[in-house]
Parts: C-alpha cells; sequence; structure tokens
C-alpha cells in the first residue's frame, strides 16, 4: 500500500515566518514514515468547503519546488481541483494531477 500526504491547510502555524519550517519538518517527517506522495493545492477557491478564501495559500509550483529541496523520494504532486488528487502515477499526469517523478 502507499500513502500519500495532502498539505492544504497553509494558517498553521499562524506566524508567516513559521509557515517554511513547518512545511519543510511535515514534508521530510512524512517521507521518514514511507509516505510515498506529497500534494498541494493549484485552485485557491478549492478550499471554500472548508475554510474561507481570506486563509493563508501558497503558490503550487512554488511550494512543490521547496519540498523538492527538503525531501529525496517522494512523489510530488499538485491537485488541480477540489477532489481530483488521486492516483497519480509517476511516469506523467494523469485527469487532475501533476506528477513529477523523484530520481
Amino acid at each position: 500500500m502507499r500513502l500519500g500526504l495532502h498539505y492544504w491547510n497553509f494558517s498553521t502555524p499562524a506566524h508567516p515566518s513559521e509557515l517554511a519550517p513547518a512545511l519543510a519538518e511535515t514534508a521530510r517527517i512524512a517521507e521518514q514514515a514511507g509516505v510515498s506522495a506529497f500534494t498541494v493545492m493549484d485552485h485557491y477557491f478549492q478550499m471554500e468547503f472548508t475554510t474561507s478564501a481570506e486563509e493563508p495559500m501558497l503558490e503550487a509550483y512554488t511550494t512543490l519546488g521547496y519540498v523538492a529541496a527538503k525531501t529525496e523520494r517522494m512523489t510530488l504532486r499538485r491537485c488541480r481541483s477540489a477532489g481530483r488528487c488521486g492516483a497519480a502515477t509517476t511516469a506523467g499526469s494523469t485527469a487532475g494531477t501533476t506528477s513529477w517523478p523523484r530520481r
């Protein structure tokens, strides 16, 4: 079984200067625990069912680039819309996701 982690809440920790270290630590711990994929949201308004549009949101590609620099093996993906983060492949993209294999 492979497990993935979807990082969608960028309002914790509360202070913006603590966000990058928290994101890096979360990704490293997930990878050490055997998580095989790490995803982040791409669309700002896909949060509307879980929180308000005023909550902090990071740009997906920059976030994944940062996570790539802090991890070694996880497949990194961006989710293109709500509910479309499932079944990605490390060979390319599937409907709703874009995947980058780690070499």
